[in-house]
């Protein structure tokens, strides 16, 4: 699952230096038309080569994005439904020695820490552990930065955000949803971990 939400961060970051490349181009043609370096045909005929290549690169990485993204969701899909701890006996020892601690870890939370770090990666053990945390001890599980919030539900929410990102590639003041890699970002700290929360999405102009 996270490789896949990398993936996903990966090419819309080429994406957008492809073409923040194309309007750094364009301005320097018709720079050189008004200096006279070329004439208003050479300029329409580059802008004409220059936008087609662009528009063949958003339409295709826009493609490979959407490819990507059913496999980001399939992976998740897995991810949640195939606990990787289930049947881990560490791991259940860890839960019920934190269920049966009476508090005892309450004034030593390093050694705690220590003894969930390994189970940490994995969504249904975070989820296991915060609830077992927040029911059993004082600290509680925001106390680690343990968080349990749903990724395959933060995947989801952006299905169709890559529209507006690789469709307005042409205009450069309001050109891209300029918040999908801030919500991919998002996204994969939920994959870790590491964040409970979306940021707000907006478009800027």
């Amino acid at each position: 699952m996270i490789r896949e939400i990398e993936r996903l961060m990966d090419i819309v970051s080429k994406y957008r230096q492809a073409a923040a490349e194309y309007h750094d181009t364009r301005r320097q043609l018709e720079k050189q038309a008004v200096d006279g370096a070329i004439g208003s045909l050479q300029l329409k005929d580059s802008i004409k080569k220059l936008d087609t290549g662009m528009e063949t690169r958003a339409k295709r990485d826009k493609e490979e994005y959407k490819a990507e993204y059913a496999k980001a969701i399939e992976a998740a899909r897995k991810a949640i439904s195939s606990p990787k701890f289930a049947a881990d006996t560490g791991f259940r020892n860890v839960v019920e020695t934190i269920k049966n601690s009476g508090g005892a870890f309450d004034t030593d939370p390093d050694v705690l820490r220590g003894m969930m770090s390994p189970y940490l990666e994995d969504y249904a053990a975070r989820k296991i552990l915060a609830a077992t945390l927040d029911k059993f001890t004082a600290l509680k599980s925001r106390y680690f930065n343990i968080h349990a919030a749903n990724p395959l539900y933060a995947l989801q929410s952006l299905a169709g955000r890559e529209v507006l990102e690789f469709n307005n590639w042409a205009s450069e003041g309001g050109r891209a949803f300029r918040g999908l890699l801030g919500q991919l970002q998002a996204v994969l700290d939920i994959a870790k971990g590491e964040s409970s929360t979306m940021p707000s999405t907006s478009i800027v102009f």
